[in-house]
């Protein structure tokens, strides 16, 4: 009987051993029974991993037995596909119970959507060729805008039907000169677009791409109208 006077017990979270004495029973002449949970095989042997807890496997006397079970309790997981975060809560559980995540940290920044998970490389891989495909679109909308912004829509309207005589338009908005205006200046933007676009193509980095798009540089109105005036 004094071989059992001592019982173990096991948290599962912090992974501590607690050793209690068992206190004797006076009236029975022995130990009182070890409390649930606890056992008389000692744990402290056993190597654990970071990722690994114990748990008391029940049964009676000589088939109890401590079992290393898995341990990622505060674990995070990102979807492959959809990018969503989730925790592990449950011991036992592991990143192999959910082959549909991954363990492998999404990365960070505003460009996350171009990120697509690869099996074969286990890692996350940048989309660059759906990057410059927004970055094409980008680039047509910043131009057609600035465009605009320089000759509004309305004024493109009068000078098609003819009317900026009456409304005090300079005589490069007048009549055949008008038309020809319109066409001088959307092919600027259309070229300013072209040499965008093209330096794009040959990109090979997210950063450079960015570069790119950065360093675009619109002419001013001065700039325009010296451009139209030698054209």
């Amino acid at each position: 009987m004094s071989n059992n006077e001592l019982c173990y017990s096991f948290n599962v979270y912090d992974k501590t051993i607690c050793v209690t004495r068992l206190e004797i029973d006076h009236m029975n002449g022995g130990f009182l029974p070890k409390p649930p949970g606890a056992s008389y095989i000692d744990p402290s042997s056993i190597k654990l991993k970071d990722n690994e807890t114990l748990i008391l496997v029940d049964g009676n006397q000589e088939a109890e037995r401590w079992e290393k079970i898995p341990y990622y309790i505060d674990k995070k997981l990102y979807h492959k596909s959809n990018k969503s975060e989730m925790t592990i809560t449950k011991i036992g559980e592991s990143p192999d119970d959910y082959p549909e995540y991954t363990e492998i940290q999404l990365p960070n920044g505003a460009s996350l959507n171009y990120y697509n998970f690869s099996e074969s490389a286990n890692s996350w891989i940048f989309d660059i060729e759906k990057y410059k495909s927004d970055a094409l679109s980008r680039i047509t909308s910043m131009c057609i805008e600035e465009n605009y912004r320089m000759l509004p829509q309305h004024k493109r309207d009068n000078v098609y039907a003819g009317s900026p005589a009456s409304d005090n338009y300079p005589p490069y908005l007048q009549g055949a000169a008008g038309r020809g205006t319109i066409a001088k200046l959307n092919a600027i933007y259309q070229a300013i677009s072209e040499r965008a676009k093209s330096a794009i193509q040959a990109a090979t980095s997210q950063e450079e791409i960015d570069n790119i798009i950065a360093g675009i540089k619109f002419p001013s109105e001065t700039e325009i109208l010296a451009e139209i005036s030698v054209s």
